[in-house]
């Protein structure tokens, strides 16, 4: 039964659901592998688009700290400091600041 088949009382909630459910139950073995299909690109291309937005999101924060690191310690911030705001370990902290005062070279 598509969408526009079930009554207006019954479009939303657990009713479509039923509907929904018996809808797939009328489908023909073919009509059910196309759905399963377009089902599985669907959920494919949402965890693609999902883990490129979270690896965009981690890659900004990781900028985001190297940028903190190298202005604070150019204003006179310590390592530790540093350490401590953008939570990193200080060992980390002195290879961020040692590659970003060879780039300045």
């Amino acid at each position: 039964m598509k969408k526009k088949e079930v009554p207006e009382l019954f479009r939303k909630g657990i009713l479509f659901k039923v509907f929904k459910i018996a809808d797939m139950a009328n489908l023909t073995r073919e009509e059910r592998r196309a759905y399963e299909g377009s089902v599985k690109q669907y959920r494919d291309l949402k965890n693609v688009t999902d883990t490129a937005f979270y690896d965009g999101e981690i890659q900004g924060e990781k900028k985001s700290a190297i940028k903190v690191i190298l202005n604070g310690y150019e204003k006179g911030l310590s390592v530790e400091l540093l350490a401590s705001l953008t939570e990193l370990p200080m060992k980390q902290v002195h290879e961020i600041i040692q590659k970003g005062q060879k780039k300045k070279i």
